[in-house]
């Protein structure tokens, strides 16, 4: 037996996947499917792949092989008085009958006779009452296909990884800015990588694990977490946003929605959750060797691919080496004379038992970040003036100057009622949430410093007998005389 099964449904030998889904589903695609393949000497390798995901029926039929019993054009031994016109099988029909059985005749046709179509769902009543039927067959993607994830960290999106990379770690529940992100759209394609339209809820889509391939220390299960968002085509949120720890978590089949055929829309975001009162030490060139996506049910992902029998749907991607840094921004107290300073703030990062470099006045717990070079990984946001004494008197400042090596400078101006006075203030310095630390206090939402300007003119000041006061108003300098 040689025969080739063509692609189209109306050949009179064909193969199908009729689609045949099981319960209620809302589906992008329930077309069934023809398909082809080449039997030789009673035998077929089937091996076929389909750019589709879904409950099909495997349904082969064969008129061709009937021919010489139904096609006027090879029936011509049908020739004298004894032959009938009409055909020697059922049309439209694989039904077989019994041996035993009696032919009939009804008019120019034979009735009680078997069918004219050789199909695989059939019964079958000379073999002991054997039943044939269509393979009913679900299929799978062949893989989770991550070419539109991109793997970056921090504010900037960066994406070349290595050990002098580094992000700030940060509280998750209030910025993300600075984290390791996945960002794009997870699909579930073919073989071919078409994506399968029908991976979605309410069809065919599963609940995936989204896991990092990564070594943590257990005391570190804890610090370690995630944030994780989906989105729709519109870049609309789908349900909220969800917070947990550890380095796994779900891409539930809800991600996968209707309108996104076959792909699900992600925002994921790990890193170090941090407290402004309680440091860390620094987690060095941590190795991220992948991002591996499976079903979280592996059975719902198991099918027969590239000639296995439990072949399990996977997706990976590598990503690299980073490190986290506890960071935080400083500035030390200043005393000018004039009335302008330049004052320089410090990006610096906890590392009290490392090497690095040493920041005035600043315990050697914290090192400078040299690395800190750009606005991406946390700035200065915004430099408020709270006035200590004496009250009504102002401070401006000018520009902030580049970041360089993890420093930046700034100059502060008094003005107002008060210029060329002593005046004493307290400038509350704002940053990005991740650089702001406080002992003593976990709701800071600034690191603050003094500055204090004395006039640079050598006035006497004090009151005492006539033609000992020289300016009754004049500007304390820091050590302050009085002739009496």
């Amino acid at each position: 037996y040689i025969r080739s099964y063509q692609v189209s449904s109306d050949s009179e030998h064909n193969l199908s996947l009729i689609w045949e889904p099981t319960g209620s589903k809302v589906c992008n695609n329930t077309d069934s499917k023809p398909s082809h393949f080449l039997i030789i000497n009673g035998k077929v390798n089937l091996n076929m792949s389909y750019d589709e995901a879904g409950e099909y029926r495997l349904n082969m039929v064969d008129k061709d092989w009937t021919k010489v019993d139904w096609d006027n054009k090879f029936m011509s031994h049908h020739s004298g008085a004894y032959f009938l016109n009409g055909k020697d099988c059922k049309s439209d029909s694989s039904v077989s009958k019994k041996i035993s059985e009696s032919i009939s005749i009804s008019g120019s046709d034979l009735d009680n006779v078997n069918g004219c179509e050789t199909s695989s769902n059939h019964d079958n009543p000379n073999s002991g009452g054997l039943k044939y039927r269509d393979y009913k067959v679900e299929l799978h993607p062949y893989k989770f296909m991550l070419d539109s994830l991109s793997v970056s960290y921090g504010e900037g999106l960066e994406t070349t990884f290595g050990s002098d990379k580094f992000v700030y770690m940060a509280p998750l529940n209030l910025d993300t800015n600075t984290s390791l992100n996945f960002i794009g759209e997870i699909k579930a394609s073919g073989y071919d990588g078409a994506v399968l339209s029908n991976f979605v809820t309410n069809c065919y889509a599963k609940d995936l694990s989204f896991d990092l391939n990564v070594s943590l220390p257990s005391s570190d299960a804890s610090l370690f977490g995630y944030r994780r968002a989906y989105y729709d085509n519109a870049g609309a949120k789908i349900g909220g946003t969800y917070i947990g720890n550890g380095k796994s978590l779900d891409v539930p089949a809800a991600a996968f929605i209707k309108d996104n055929n076959g792909l699900a829309k992600v925002v994921i975001n790990f890193n170090y959750d941090r407290n402004i009162s309680t440091a860390l030490l620094p987690k060095n060139s941590v190795d991220f060797k992948s991002v591996d996506i499976s079903c979280k049910s592996a059975s719902e992902c198991k099918s027969e691919a590239d000639l296995i029998s439990d072949y399990e749907t996977k997706g990976s991607k590598s990503v690299g080496l980073l490190s986290f840094y506890y960071g935080r921004i400083y500035a030390p107290d200043y005393r000018f004379e004039g009335n302008s300073g330049n004052v320089k703030f410090y990006y610096t990062y906890y590392n009290p038992s490392g090497s690095g470099v040493k920041v005035p006045n600043l315990s050697e717990d914290w090192k400078l970040n040299v690395k800190h070079n750009n606005t991406s990984y946390g700035n200065v946001e915004s430099l408020p003036y709270k006035i200590e004494n004496p009250t009504g008197t102002k401070m401006t400042g000018g520009s902030l100057t580049s970041i360089s090596g993890g420093e930046q400078s700034y100059q502060i101006v008094l003005n107002g009622a008060y210029k060329n006075k002593h005046f004493r203030g307290r400038v509350k310095l704002k940053a990005s949430p991740w650089l702001i630390y406080n002992k003593y206090w976990s709701s800071a939402v600034s690191n603050d410093f003094i500055v204090e300007f004395l006039n640079a003119a050598k006035t006497w000041a004090g009151r005492g007998e006539k033609g000992k006061v020289v300016d009754e108003k004049a500007p304390i300098r820091t050590n302050r005389r009085i002739d009496w």
